[in-house]
């Protein structure tokens, strides 16, 4: 006798729709995964333009900082006109007075500067701002009281576009000096009028800077130089001028003998 066999025949399993909790996870996931992306992008694109913005931002106010600063400083000297002093010509035969630098004085201001610049930048970064009248309405300290200064500036910016640069959210921007104020006094020669010469003495004031934007920060360094003083050196009126000395050489006839 035959024996029948009996096959088996292979149930398809009928899988139903996945957990509420699983379809919650993956959407979850994949919101997180793609803001991440698309926060990425979009501040790869505007974080040039807004680092632009703010360090010329800071560089105003740090210059604002420093101009006013040298201005107090000499507003205290009554002895700026002695900073270039003459000294008297030895015989007829030397054509111009000589002239001499008072590094006293020039020391003196170049110290007490300096000096000024920086207590003055690290009073507005601890947030004193009493004995700052012109800067209140353009320093909003940190509310958590940290160090630093703070710009707010407007997202829009970073469309360059005139119409859409004052709308959406501040975003805000801080400063913090990374080193001490650097200053240095030049001296410039140059020609004046005829057989003169003009010379002037400035005080240079050079400061470093963190600028620091949200994800970002960059150094920057703001340089303002501002005039001491200058004075004109004059010297003996010549018998024959030639202009700037690109002419021909003048036809000049000898006396007879």
């Amino acid at each position: 006798m035959y024996r029948r066999k009996r096959i088996k025949r292979k149930r398809s399993i009928m899988r139903g729709p996945l957990p509420v909790k699983h379809v919650l996870i993956i959407t979850f996931l994949f919101f997180m995964g793609t803001s991440l992306i698309s926060l990425w992008i979009v501040n790869a694109a505007i974080e040039p333009t807004l680092m632009r913005y703010a360090e010329s931002e800071t560089k105003k106010l740090t210059s604002l900082v420093i101009n006013q600063a040298i201005k107090e400083t000499l507003s205290t000297h009554n002895d700026m006109d002695k900073i270039i002093t003459d000294i008297p010509k030895q015989g007829d035969d030397i054509a111009v007075d000589g002239i001499q630098f008072n590094t006293e004085i020039i020391n003196r201001i170049r110290s007490e500067t300096s000096l000024l610049i920086q207590n003055q930048l690290s009073e507005i970064e601890n947030g004193n701002l009493s004995s700052f009248d012109y800067l209140k309405d353009r320093v909003r300290v940190k509310e958590n009281g940290s160090k630093g200064i703070i710009h707010e500036v407007p997202l829009g910016k970073a469309t360059n576009n005139a119409l859409l640069g004052n709308l959406g959210p501040k975003i805000p921007v801080e400063m913090e000096t990374i080193s001490d104020i650097q200053s240095d006094v030049k001296t410039t020669l140059e020609p004046y009028g005829i057989n003169n010469a003009l010379i002037k003495v400035y005080l240079e004031v050079e400061v470093h800077a963190q600028v620091i934007i949200p994800f970002a920060s960059k150094p920057t360094k703001i340089k303002t130089t501002i005039p001491m003083g200058m004075r004109v050196v004059s010297g003996h009126v010549p018998t024959y001028f030639n202009g700037s000395g690109t002419g021909g050489s003048p036809a000049i006839q000898l006396p007879a003998k």
